[in-house]
C-alpha cells in the first residue's frame, strides 16, 4: 500500500519511505491539511484510493495515473484526482 503524508510531504510503499519531495495540492494551500476540500488548489483529501494503470495526459504528462477513492473516503464534493509528475518542461530548440 502507498501511502503519502501531506504535512512532511514523505511516500511511503508498504511502510518503506521513499521520497520527501512529492507534494500535494498548489500556492498557499500545498500540503496544508486544513485545505484538503478546496477544489483546485489543495491536496487531495485524505483517505484510501486506488490507483489506476498509468497513461498519459495532456497537461501531467506521459505518466500519469488517476486516484479512485475506495468507499468511505470524503472527497468533498472533488473528483479527478491524479498523481503525476512535476510540471512538464518545454524546452525550444534554437
Amino acid at each position: 500500500m502507498w501511502v503519502y503524508k501531506h504535512e512532511s510531504h514523505k511516500l511511503y510503499r508498504d511502510d518503506e519511505y521513499i521520497t520527501d519531495t512529492g507534494y500535494s495540492g498548489k500556492g498557499e494551500h500545498k500540503d496544508r491539511h486544513s485545505s484538503q476540500y478546496i477544489r483546485d488548489k489543495s491536496p487531495i483529501p485524505v483517505g484510501r484510493y486506488e490507483i489506476t494503470a498509468p497513461f498519459p495526459h495532456p497537461k501531467t504528462g506521459r505518466y500519469s495515473m488517476r486516484l479512485n477513492p475506495v468507499a468511505g473516503t470524503s472527497v468533498g464534493g472533488r473528483d479527478g484526482f491524479m498523481i503525476h509528475g512535476d510540471r512538464m518542461l518545454r524546452v525550444e530548440h534554437p
